[in-house]
């Protein structure tokens, strides 16, 4: 009996050490294969290129007009004897949703060109940007703004625009467009340190003897306002005092240059028209140029100065008129050189 107990004790402390060890090893092969699945994840997305996809101007706040690859299409216009302010807007987008962190600089050129920025008349940044999201990318895009002073002088026609955008890891994208300049013709005569005067002063002439009157001191200087060579043409009435009368004809009244005959007419003149409803034209040879500056201290093709300088006007006055201050109207008209490109 006591031998039958002792084995059934026995029995009893050996299926308890099985069943703890595979507890226990159950146990510790769970908690292993939980570490084992805990890992560190690693995943790299790669920096996209940002572009520029819009290019804008305007001269006027309501007037934003895209510029494509039709340079009628986005046309500006200059402003008599000064600049005019132009804007700019590109719309810049990067998927990476960080596009006001860009850097944008725009640059503008004379002709259509492929490569703009070596060879730029305008250049500078375009900042103020503005996030916006299209669809499900937030933040991907961006419009960039600026303004550059359009110069009268600048030559008229095809213009390009580029505009290069570069994302804080220096990857860059740039994309032209094409604009066009509108013709302007205009003429500054008589041109003043003033402005354009309202008065042609010939000067005190003396009878029975052509007499050479105007000098730049009285400000009979002519200036090519626009962005076109010009031709010029006058005409004139004839010069009254109450009843005396001065006839303006061929052998009385011419406009001239006196500076050694470059325009190509004989005696470095223009007879005015026997018939006073006829203009006659008087212009360098190859048209009035361009100024070449604000100042038009040079003209388009440097020297000598055919967008800017003085004219005389030549009168022979007869005998027997009464002293006095005699008065008529000289209309000087321009319109776009015939050849002019």
């Amino acid at each position: 009996m006591f031998a039958r107990s002792m084995f059934f004790l026995f029995m009893i402390f050996v299926s308890l050490i099985f069943l703890a060890s595979y507890l226990f090893t159950g146990t510790f092969e769970l908690y292993r294969l939980i570490e084992l699945a805990v890992k560190t994840g690693s995943l790299y997305i790669g920096g996209l290129y940002p572009r520029v996809e819009r290019i804008y101007m305007n001269q006027t706040p309501t007037n934003i007009i895209e510029c494509t690859y039709t340079p009628t299409v986005c046309s500006m216009s200059g402003t008599q004897g000064t600049t005019r302010a132009t804007g700019i807007r590109a719309t810049i987008v990067d998927e990476n949703g960080d596009c006001d962190s860009a850097t944008v600089n725009y640059y503008v050129c004379q002709g259509l060109v492929a490569t703009c920025a070596g060879n730029a008349a305008y250049t500078g940044a375009l900042g103020s940007p503005v996030k916006y999201t299209v669809g499900t990318c937030t933040n991907c895009y961006c419009n960039f703004t600026g303004t550059f002073n359009l110069q009268y002088w600048r030559r008229w026609k095809n213009w390009t625009i580029n505009v290069t955008v570069t994302d804080p890891t220096n990857r860059f994208n740039q994309t032209n467009r094409t604009w066009y300049y509108s013709q302007l013709v205009s003429l500054a005569y008589p041109w003043t340190s003033t402005g354009i005067g309202t008065a042609i002063p010939l000067g005190e002439v003396y009878m029975g003897q052509w007499n050479y009157g105007g000098d730049v001191t009285q400000g009979n200087v002519t200036r090519n306002w626009g962005n076109i060579r010009l031709n010029v043409t006058y005409n004139a009435t004839d010069f009254t005092f109450g009843t005396n009368t001065i006839d303006v004809h061929a052998n009385t009244f011419a406009v001239s240059n006196r500076s050694g005959n470059p325009f190509g007419y004989p005696g470095q003149y223009r007879n005015m028209s026997s018939s006073p409803s006829i203009p006659v034209e008087f212009f360098p040879t190859g048209g009035m140029r361009r100024c070449g500056n604000n100042a038009c201290s040079a003209d388009e093709d440097g020297a000598p100065n055919w967008a800017n300088y003085t004219l005389w006007w030549e009168i022979y006055v007869p005998m027997g008129l009464v002293g006095g201050t005699y008065t008529n109207s000289i209309e000087v008209s321009a319109y776009a050189y015939t050849a002019a490109g």
